[in-house]
């Protein structure tokens, strides 16, 4: 009796639970969902943001960063200066080749043929060359408006002979001694060093002038020569079947004057309105050709591999004769005070109308 009660209970609680209101199982309405649709922001092509989310945005993203000023835009994207050094077909010139590495624009030329690359530098712009000290001074004598702004060779000639060994000016005692020009950087110090040794030049020892094309042809040829050359062109000559490798001009100079480091024999020179315009151009070329030479000196068989395909001399000639010459850079007032000393010591010095020829950083 009490069990059919029970289950007449538990029926009227399961109809009284299926009658009653239905529970509502939608989430309730946002704010979000009654207000007014998104607009798009049509000055900052943005959608607008509310303050909190903004300031979570600035924590979170890296700042803004202006733009750069015209000037630094520019260095940024200017071309390097473009500048041509016409330098001649000798050791002296793989410094200024290796030196191209460290200074972006800086083309090298080699040139054979000296009167056509001092009519090239006179006629052109953005040019610098490179040649022996007095063909340098002469051009500014003759109203080239150049300057120096180096020079970083102190060793470089010989003389070669054929057929005769001539190991001092002395021994040139009677003897012709081929030069490539009239009043050529070797002639100059020809003359000071045949003096020097108590002979009078032109008269106990002559000069014959005669392009290196014709001297060297006779040494080639096994007639008697004799001849102030430069490096790697004494070498090559020296080990021709009759050649000799003579008297050194870097050890005569020294022993004659005292000195210990020779005297500036090769300088680089620009036009004046050039190192005026770009004084920082200047400044770079001379410390890139003072790191070339650093390179050069600590490892010259390297070096001279690098560079050999710009020569007309094999490796093993440009090697020895990269051995046999002197480097030393000199700018600014170490610089004039090298040449000034070298022309007052030949017995030339040189008057306050030369001032002018020499470069000095601003």
């Amino acid at each position: 009796m009490k069990s059919k009660f029970f289950v007449f209970v538990l029926i009227a609680m399961l109809v009284l639970a299926s009658c009653g209101p239905k529970q509502n199982t939608q989430p309730e309405a946002t704010d979000t969902d009654t207000a007014l649709p998104m607009v798009v922001d049509q000055t900052s092509n943005e959608y607008p943001v509310e303050e909190s989310t903004q300031a979570a945005t600035q924590e979170t993203q890296p700042q803004a960063t202006y733009p750069a000023s015209d000037s630094e835009t520019a260095a940024e994207t200017e071309e390097p200066l473009a500048v041509t050094v016409l330098a001649p077909n000798s050791t002296t010139s793989i410094p200024i080749l290796l030196a191209a590495k460290y200074l972006p624009g800086l083309n090298v030329e080699i040139f054979e043929n000296h009167p056509q690359a001092n009519a090239q530098f006179t006629a052109g712009e953005d040019l610098v060359l490179v040649t022996g000290l007095s063909v340098g001074f002469d051009m500014f004598k003759n109203g080239v408006p150049l300057q120096l702004i180096n020079t970083n060779v102190t060793g470089l000639s010989y003389i070669v002979s054929c057929n005769v060994e001539i190991n001092s000016f002395a021994d040139l005692a009677g003897h012709e001694i081929y030069l490539p020009f009239e009043g050529s950087p070797l002639e100059e110090t020809t003359k000071f060093f045949v003096e020097q040794a108590g002979l009078v030049y032109g008269e106990d020892v002559k000069p014959i002038y005669a392009p290196f094309e014709t001297s060297t042809a006779l040494i080639k040829n096994g007639d008697d020569a004799i001849v102030a050359m430069p490096q790697p062109a004494a070498t090559a000559m020296a080990a021709q079947p009759c050649g000799h490798l003579g008297a050194s001009f870097y050890d005569v100079w020294n022993s004659v004057t005292g000195d210990s480091d020779g005297y500036p024999q090769v300088g680089a020179f620009a036009k004046a309105a050039f190192t005026s315009a770009h004084p920082e151009w200047v400044k770079a070329f001379n410390e890139a050709v003072a790191k070339a030479i650093a390179v050069m000196q600590a490892n010259p068989e390297a070096a001279v591999n690098e560079v050999a395909e710009k020569f007309s001399f094999p490796v093993p000639v440009l090697l020895k004769a990269l051995q046999a010459t002197k480097f030393t850079v000199q700018s600014d007032q170490e610089m004039k005070d090298a040449v000034i000393h070298y022309y007052t010591t030949i017995g030339k010095p040189l008057d306050e109308s030369y001032e002018a020829i020499f470069y000095s950083l601003p």
